[in-house]
């Protein structure tokens, strides 16, 4: 059993271009389908890539190789790269939020009979995520950071000692079953503690790194495209709820194969659409921490100065594509300044 954990090399399988074509194909998907107005529209697809494209992001890391190194050194870097962005965007949101609700509801004279337990709640909720973001920061999609870290640290557990390996890999199908054949909500990640969350990922990321480096192919990828077209084509025609939730967490594994095999696709990679995409990938992260709050911040404006311009009972395809490309623009160009930012300050401490 040890032996199917040790099929992992320091070597990634992934290019920096690669990389970013995947990552800027998934933060363009989480910004259509974080639309309210694109769920309106477009329900079925929706429902097909919803619980594939936030997936993506954990599935990606295990194709970067697994580099060994101390566990004091890999949390260090871990925090370093996470938390910051984390802690600022969770901070701020939280105060936002406070204003906000206290302005709409004044007769609550009392932020912590919403945060749940005043500091406590919102430190609660920065460390274990779920719906507690809800009460919170008012937006959901922060669940993503701690679960992420956590997932982190059980991928370097999982390669670091592989017996401990073994146990996690076990306990994470077993919650990939849970929630998906018990509980019937293959969405239930967002909601639980982000320990679990960052464990229910665990599997599905470990066995694509095994499936993509062990039987990479044209054979599979015809194998990937076949399984995406029919899973697609099923939702479209019978609708994605009558496919079984299991069956709908495991299509993040072929999802991601053909993202895989486009991004080693070279016409496709350096095409200009390519191109525009690795651009984006390249600034994913940002993109993510401010695409909700741009949206939001889009629909209020428009709400109070041009009430005419985004309708607020129902989505129209018009409607769909405005706020999905307007997000999309102002997110990118937020996350370029704060690339060219921090550049600029490592150049003058380098300097």
């Amino acid at each position: 059993m040890e032996k199917f954990f040790c099929l992992q090399n320091e070597k990634s399988v992934l290019t920096r271009d690669e990389s970013a074509f995947i990552k800027g194909v998934l933060i363009c998907l989480v910004i259509l389908w974080h639309n309210v107005f694109i769920a309106s529209v477009f329900g079925s697809a929706y429902g097909i890539f919803v619980p594939a494209h936030v997936s993506g992001f954990f599935l990606i890391t295990f194709l970067y190789g697994y580099k060994k190194t101390n566990f004091s050194n890999f949390i260090i870097k871990l925090s370093k790269k996470i938390i910051p962005i984390y802690a600022i965007a969770f901070i701020i949101c939280s105060a936002a939020y406070i204003i906000v609700y206290n302005s709409f509801f004044a007769d609550n004279n009392s932020v912590s009979k919403f945060a749940d337990g005043g500091m406590g709640g919102y430190l609660c909720a920065f460390l274990f995520g779920g719906m507690r973001f809800r009460i919170t920061t008012g937006f959901l999609f922060f669940w993503f950071f701690p679960s992420f870290f956590y997932f982190s640290v059980f991928k370097f557990f999982l390669y670091a000692y592989p017996k401990i390996g073994i146990f996690l890999f076990i306990i994470s199908i077993g919650l990939i079953l849970y929630f998906d054949v018990v509980f019937e909500n293959c969405m239930s990640y967002l909601n639980v503690n982000a320990m679990l969350s960052g464990l229910y990922f665990l599997g599905l990321a470990f066995l694509n790194n095994y499936i993509l480096r062990k039987y990479n192919s044209a054979a599979l990828f015809v194998l990937y495209l076949t399984l995406f077209a029919a899973f697609s084509a099923s939702a479209l025609f019978w609708g994605v709820k009558e496919i079984p939730d299991l069956i709908r967490a495991f299509f993040a594994i072929p999802f991601f194969g053909v993202l895989f095999y486009a991004a080693k696709n070279g016409r496709i990679l350096y095409s200009k659409f390519g191109k525009s995409v690795i651009f984006i990938g390249h600034l994913s992260l940002y993109i993510y921490v401010s695409h909700q709050i741009i949206f939001r911040a889009f629909l209020e404006i428009s709400k109070r100065y041009a009430p005419n311009l985004v309708s607020h009972c129902g989505g129209t395809f018009n409607t769909a594509i405005l706020t999905y490309l307007i997000t999309l623009l102002l997110s990118t160009a937020f996350a370029k300044i704060v690339v060219n930012i921090k550049t600029s300050r490592q150049t003058v401490k380098s300097a």
